[in-house]
């Protein structure tokens, strides 16, 4: 279980520092720049013309992914909750981590 949640959060570290970089600014672009109609637009997540954090969506899965633990209990669901824990703590260290206005 240790492990596997440690090696969940190396594998987040390295998705954060790969496609984030190392520098933390508000307004930034990931590296990888994905476009699908209106949901996605230079890797950003928008619903209903607001931006939707990582941090938030992260969390969603996490809080999914905790409850589905609990009544179909896999130690792969603990890589799951490590590389979610990463990005959620990545997300919540911009400074705009609360603005959702697009």
């Amino acid at each position: 279980m240790i492990i596997e949640l440690l090696i969940g959060a190396l594998c987040g570290i390295i998705f954060t520092v790969l496609f984030f970089g190392l520098n933390i600014k508000s307004k930034s672009f990931p590296k990888l720049k994905i476009n699908v109609g209106n949901f996605i637009r230079n890797s950003h997540v928008y619903l209903f013309g607001k931006h939707i954090h990582h941090w938030l969506i992260n969390l969603v899965v996490l809080l999914i992914v905790l409850i589905l633990n609990m009544y179909y209990p896999s130690k792969y669901f603990y890589l799951i909750i490590g590389f979610n824990i990463v990005l959620i703590v990545h997300g919540l260290s911009y400074d705009d981590r609360f603005d959702f206005s697009s």
